[in-house]
């Protein structure tokens, strides 16, 4: 099947270069390089209204307009594949993601009112304009196209039994990758049980002739609405409770795998549905010394990995994540000897990680406790998180700031903070808040009345405490 690719060149090369990679074998790519006794805008949108299919990128470079034109070749392409009724599927690059020298306000080729006026044309909703993707990155950009692209393939006519089972959209965040690795992993048993291969999440599945698979059951969590898994998920680990069956409880070794399997479908969509709530507030690209905003510790475990990109451990009827230390000992202590700007002792993180006492007076090597660091995430096959209270000496962004980097710098780990009041939440916030702890509720045993994370604690340090 011939397919169009429509961009502009220079700006877009790796957007391009990966667009014909994850099409390749699939379908023919036509792009207008070869001689033609036509002007080039003409043979370009000959050469669109030739192929089954169009795919428009678009940056913040408008493209050449040639002599005689109001519009460029790229939005001339566009126009002929709406004009010739084309199946559009249009990728619009975020602002953000774009470098200053690779824009028309930067180089000046063109009035950037008009790729403004482009984009916005594109991404108006307007009933004749086809629904535009945004992206970010050329990696990401790939998996959109992968999503896109397999939908429009069946929508064609051909008989399913004809249909190769489109390639799984390859796992973008730790979550998913987390996800894709156990059903892997885990598929010789998971295959095995109804309970996991009839539950709700593969509903309408079962008849289609292309088997269920570990990279096909991966692409239901990337694909499927984030409501509908997380629904789908509640109402199995519901069906569990009416059989007298708790959340973390398992009759078997191959029932505690599937509730396992389900558990990470719950944090793939909780992820994926708080990407858009934070995006839906506007609050996406906030400093990582920030608070997030939820103050139930288990939605904040959440929203951070998907806002700093690491994984979460978590096992059925415990809202604690195994891989996330609440870090209660002591911080940054101005006027201290010896603790001036130090974040934290060896001493004092090894008894945050393992959810002990502080050993007052104990000097440790810090590349002791780096490497038991190294081998916990490598048997949770994740890697470890500090979270922290964003108040008393923490309600300082400086203050937050020091700790985040000298936890990185010092022993590679990852931090994020956390605001408890939930007066402070903004309405966004608190909406995805309550819908998560509802949806998830059944599978970590929590409610909205009593939302309050089962965490160990551990005292807070004194002044006698310290080491010095």
């Amino acid at each position: 099947m011939r397919l169009y690719l429509s961009s502009t060149l220079s700006d877009l090369q790796d957007e391009r270069r990966a667009v014909k990679e994850v099409l390749s074998g699939d379908y023919t790519v036509v792009e207008s390089y070869e001689a033609d006794p036509r002007p080039l805008w003409q043979s370009c949108v000959a050469d669109v209204a030739s192929c089954a299919i169009y795919i428009g990128i678009v940056g913040l470079r408008y493209g050449f307009v040639p002599p005689g034109q109001g519009k460029s070749i790229t939005e001339l392409e566009f126009d002929a594949a709406l004009a010739a009724g084309r199946p559009c599927f249009v990728f619009v690059k975020e602002a953000a993601a774009i470098p200053a020298s690779l824009t028309d306000l930067y180089t000046q080729e063109n009035d950037p009112a008009l790729i403004k006026a482009f984009r916005e044309r594109l991404l108006s909703g307007a009933n004749n304009i086809p629904r535009a993707a945004l992206f970010t990155t050329a990696e990401d950009l790939k998996v959109k196209v992968l999503r896109a692209l397999p939908r429009q393939a069946r929508g064609t006519g051909a008989s399913e039994e004809s249909i190769d089972p489109p390639p799984p959209p390859p796992p973008t965040t730790e979550l998913q990758k987390l996800l894709l690795t156990y059903l892997q992993e885990s598929w010789p048993t998971l295959r095995t049980q109804q309970s996991f291969t009839r539950a709700d999440l593969f509903q309408g599945l079962e008849q289609a002739a292309v088997p269920l698979g570990p990279e096909r059951a991966f692409a239901i969590a990337c694909d499927k609405h984030p409501l509908d898994v997380l629904v789908d998920a509640r109402e199995f680990f519901k069906a569990r409770s009416a059989r007298g069956l708790s959340a973390a409880a398992s009759v078997s070794e191959a029932d505690g795998i599937v509730c396992g399997a389900i558990v990470r479908y719950a944090l793939v969509a909780a992820e994926r549905y708080v990407v858009g709530k934070v995006e839906e507030g506007a609050d996406r690209h906030r400093p990582d010394h920030d608070p997030v905003r939820s103050s139930d510790h288990l939605v904040a475990c959440i929203e951070a990995a998907m806002r700093l990109g690491f994984g979460l451990c978590f096992s059925a009827g415990n809202p604690q994540p195994e891989n996330v230390f609440r870090l209660v000992h002591p911080v940054p202590e101005p006027g201290v000897s010896g603790e001036e700007g130090e974040a934290l002792s060896a001493a004092e993180l090894l008894a945050t990680l393992e959810r002990g006492e502080l050993q007052t007076g104990r000097d440790f090597d810090r590349n002791y406790v780096k490497t038991i660091i190294k081998k916990r995430a490598k048997k949770l096959q994740t890697g470890l998180v500090v979270s922290a209270d964003a108040e008393g000496r923490l309600q300082s962004a400086d203050r937050r700031a020091e700790l985040l980097q000298y936890l990185k710098d010092k022993f590679e780990l990852q931090t994020f903070f956390h605001q408890r009041a939930h007066e402070t939440m903004p309405r966004w916030a608190k909406e995805m808040q309550d819908t998560l702890l509802h949806a998830l509720g059944p599978i970590f045993a929590i409610s909205l009345e009593n939302a309050k994370t089962k965490e160990e604690s551990m005292p807070e340090k004194t002044d006698q405490q310290a080491p010095r």
